[in-house]
């Protein structure tokens, strides 16, 4: 009898394992999933100012981020956004000043 119970163990873990390996990865959510659509529309908004700041104003590198840096700062005050909101916002704004830049 004190054989059953490791033997059982390893039984056990064998399942799992094959579980874990059956089961769909988990699947990573983008800023539109993670956001919904009210927090998005804000996030829209910051990235047409950003990117009317880079094509009238001239805003390049450490500027961009740090206009980005400001409006998330505005609405986290306002309380519409909370930080990890402002992290996800950042990122997604910083990507798509990015890539108008490269055109």
């Amino acid at each position: 009898m004190t054989l059953a119970r490791p033997i059982a163990r390893v039984l056990l873990a064998l399942a799992l394992l094959m579980a874990a390996s059956i089961a769909p990865p988990a699947r990573a959510q983008g800023p539109e999933e993670e956001l919904g659509p009210a927090k998005m529309a804000l996030a829209d908004a910051i990235v047409a100012r950003v990117i009317d700041g880079i094509r009238f104003e001239g805003l390049r590198g450490e500027r961009i981020d740090a206009a980005i840096r400001a409006w998330t700062d505005h609405h986290i005050r306002r309380r519409e956004i909370t930080p990890r909101d402002s992290t996800i916002i950042q990122l997604y704004a910083r990507r798509a000043a990015r890539l108008y830049r490269q055109g």
